[in-house]
């Protein structure tokens, strides 16, 4: 419940009690770790999102990540970018669980709730999502799928 009530800092500084330097420092080793790795999709997934960009689909990635690493992952893997990619750098309070990425690829892309199709990929948002839907209180609710391990 932690997980999907709170952001990743906010549970860093409140019930971690991470000082400003703890903090940092954990931001420089996810940095650090990010640049020597480049991980691998699920089973699966790539084909998924082939197919998805091959009919003429939008591929958006929200994420906790640094959007430089998405699009180099998704570049390693052979993948085409994603259309749009909102992560770490668009601060904590704008992050997910908050609705708020998805309302700013909504009106992006001129999308509705019905228009959407989101996919749980990460071990962290398969515990934390909740099942069959994200509800947005002023988008309405957006279908999911999880996939992984």
């Amino acid at each position: 419940r932690l997980w999907f009530e709170s952001r990743f800092m906010e549970t860093c500084r409140d019930v971690y009690r991470f000082t400003p330097e703890e903090m940092q420092f954990q931001d420089d080793n996810w940095k650090e770790f990010m640049q020597q790795r480049v991980p691998e999709f699920f089973d699966g997934l790539p084909q998924i999102i082939r197919r998805q960009r091959a009919e003429g689909g939008l591929v958006c990635v929200v994420s906790h990540s640094y959007a430089r690493y998405i699009r180099r992952d998704y570049a390693a893997a052979g993948l085409p970018e994603p259309n749009a990619v909102l992560g770490w750098e668009i601060g904590a309070e704008h992050q997910k669980p908050s609705p708020e990425p998805l309302e700013r690829l909504m009106q992006q892309f001129d999308l509705t709730p019905a228009d959407w199709w989101w996919m749980i990929s990460s071990p962290a948002s398969i515990w934390r999502a909740p099942p069959g839907v994200i509800l947005s209180p002023r988008s309405g609710a957006i279908q999911t799928a999880r996939c992984g391990r």
